[in-house]
């Protein structure tokens, strides 16, 4: 009766058991991959900033170059140089040119910075999506091998149940044989 009881009991703890360790997989895995979502969120303000960032620099240099090549534009026609044609138009074009060239590498590095932040959010809920979905894979496999270890542990106490019954049959029936023996020693010696 006790091995039967064990096992019984040791069945319904495993059953129990595996049902805790599927349901905390279930809520690590989601854990990690709400803290990968918001680590990607993360990223993507950044590169958002990024982006602002750079927009507001090169219209800051933008204005900073306006503002340079108009003061150049002033001392050379206070100097009486003609800006209309020669050397002039060149240096002013070279400027212009340089000044244009700086502003858009301004923009590409913002781009580039924010494109990687981007790429690198992208990659955190990928893997987090994985790892969730291997999280939750082995929380089901532990949980399995725990009802099956569960299963035959309680079939092993069975087993073992019965054989104590059975030896507690032959004890008694050995006993009992023992004893009439002992009551009667002539029995069957006619």
């Amino acid at each position: 009766k006790q091995a039967e009881f064990e096992a019984r009991s040791t069945r319904k703890t495993s059953r129990l058991r595996a049902g805790f360790v599927e349901e905390e997989s279930k809520a690590q895995a989601g854990f990690t991959k709400e803290q990968a979502d918001a680590q990607a969120l993360i990223e993507e303000q950044q590169a958002q900033r990024e982006r602002e960032i750079a927009q507001a620099e090169e219209g800051d240099y933008r204005r900073e170059q306006s503002r340079k090549l108009a003061e150049r534009r002033a001392a050379l026609g206070a100097s009486g140089v003609r800006l209309d044609e020669g050397s002039p138009v060149l240096a002013v074009g070279d400027f212009a040119s340089e000044a244009e060239l700086q502003a858009l590498r301004i923009r590409s590095g913002g781009e580039i910075n924010a494109t990687r932040l981007m790429q690198q959010a992208r990659l955190l809920r990928s893997t987090g999506s994985r790892q969730a979905q291997l999280i939750r894979s082995s929380g089901r496999k532990e949980a399995r091998l725990i009802r099956k270890t569960g299963s035959t542990e309680s079939s092993l106490l069975g087993m073992a149940g019965r054989n104590a019954e059975l030896g507690g049959y032959f004890r008694a029936g050995s006993t009992l044989l023992s004893g009439f023996s002992d009551a009667y020693p002539n029995f069957g010696k006619a």
